[in-house]
């Protein structure tokens, strides 16, 4: 119930008191900007094109946050991945 008020909620604060109550028993927010999608742990919702190859197969922005309750996936985080752009 508390991850569909969080999907809904149109205020920035009851999104951080929503994500702090839940931190609070365990169950973190997971938006891995940064890491390197993983489709064991993530969605992949679409793809940004780039000619550098380091970037390649990182996620470059989460477009629906995820949650675990400490090792155990709830929802995997619906993720927007750097692909490598073909010439």
């Amino acid at each position: 119930m508390c991850l569909y008020a969080l999907d809904r909620a149109r205020s920035g604060g009851v999104v951080e008191r929503l994500e702090e109550g839940l931190a609070a028993i365990g169950v973190q927010a997971l938006r891995p900007d940064g890491e390197r999608f993983d489709p064991a742990r993530h969605e992949a919702g679409g793809a940004i094109p780039t000619e550098d190859p380091a970037l390649d197969g990182i996620v470059a922005e989460t477009e629906v946050t995820g949650f675990a309750d400490h090792d155990r996936l709830l929802r995997a985080p619906i993720v927007t991945v750097y692909a490598k752009k073909n010439l």
